[in-house]
């Protein structure tokens, strides 16, 4: 007869009644930002933006790609509406190593984490400031608490210039 493995379940229950006696919210270890508040773009033309992440010292943030069954791998978009349309997204190379709560060899990131997008403006997009929101959908760990999978958005602007 095979046991159920209730290892990631015990813990995460050990660390809930933690946090909800002190009183605090889920800890938020990632903070998002872009290393300019401007870009320059032209219409018709590719344009790259970075989206930087600090991690808090004892947390890591999983990479863009991970096996099934894993983590929440970071995926990073740009919200519906905005003009920019994403043609690829690239990482700081992640360390590969294995993660305790997931009981498996994972590829993450430790400190800070630099993403670069490759965006494409379309042609007829109008010469002008631009917002555009970046989304992130990312999980982070400790070596004893997952958090959940959660969504964050960075604004930024992009100047854009005529054709």
């Amino acid at each position: 007869m095979r046991r159920p493995r209730t290892l990631p379940l015990m813990l995460a229950l050990m660390a809930c009644p933690a946090l909800l006696q002190a009183g605090t919210s889920l800890p938020d270890p990632v903070q998002w930002s872009t290393p300019q508040p401007q870009w320059q773009g032209r219409a018709g033309q590719p344009l790259t933006v970075v989206l930087h992440a600090e991690i808090q010292p004892g947390w890591h943030l999983y990479a863009l790609n991970e096996p099934d069954g894993g983590p929440h791998a970071t995926e990073i978009g740009v919200a519906q509406g905005d003009a920019p349309d994403v043609v690829s997204v690239s990482e700081d190379p992640p360390v590969e190593r294995f993660d305790p709560v997931m009981s498996r060899r994972l590829r993450f990131h430790l400190g800070q984490a630099d993403f670069t997008l490759q965006l494409s403006l379309p042609a007829g997009t109008a010469p002008g400031p631009q917002h555009v929101h970046l989304l992130t959908r990312f999980q982070a760990c400790s070596d004893r608490l997952c958090l959940p999978p959660r969504t964050r958005s960075v604004d930024t602007i992009v100047q854009v210039h005529a054709a």
